[in-house]
């Protein structure tokens, strides 16, 4: 203790206790997301996404380390930033493909267009790609897929068909949030 005036004293900083604060971790702001050690040993990074039908919505990033899993948030909390969503819904190509044809293509077309639809997903498009993961589709694997159906003797016409038909479906995937550009 330092005493500068008679009856007031005035507290000396202890250089441990500057130490020991230091070493503690800073809270996180809002928005930056949540880093903890799990009961199982691994690390998880939570970032919250917003409410979507009244639920509040969050992907977890998991590790080995707590280096790992701030290596994983990051880069979400840049696509979070600018806008760009994350997908929390692992879906197959084949699932949305089923979802697609039941709740856009058939109320709002013809019965004859449904069916060339329905049969493009069904012989072309599903038996290929329909185990894909919808958020890892590239369009390497789309054109792999094309060399494909070309090796195989499908004619060029069709071929440009199965690609249109899932141009269209994949544009209501972006415009759902379940994929991206």
């Amino acid at each position: 203790r330092i005493m500068s005036k008679p009856g007031q004293v005035q507290k000396q900083s202890d250089p441990q206790v500057k130490e020991s604060k230091s070493k503690r971790r800073r809270k996180r702001g809002q928005g930056e997301g949540s880093i903890y050690k799990r009961t199982d040993g691994r690390w998880a990074a939570a970032i919250n996404l917003g409410y979507q039908d009244g639920k509040l919505k969050r992907k977890i990033y998991y590790g080995k380390t707590r280096e790992e899993v701030q290596n994983k948030l990051i880069p979400a909390l840049d696509k979070v930033q600018k806008g760009i969503p994350i997908l929390t819904d692992a879906k197959q190509l084949g699932e949305f493909l089923d979802t697609w044809l039941t709740d856009v293509v058939k109320p709002s077309v013809r019965p004859k267009t449904y069916c060339f639809y329905h049969d493009h997903v069904r012989l072309h498009l599903k038996p290929a790609l329909g185990k894909k993961r919808l958020e890892k589709l590239t369009p390497a694997d789309v054109q792999k897929h094309v060399n494909e159906m070309l090796k195989s003797g499908l004619s060029p016409h069709s071929i440009r068909h199965a690609i249109v038909t899932l141009r269209v479906a994949l544009g209501i995937a972006v415009k759902w949030q379940l994929a991206y550009r």
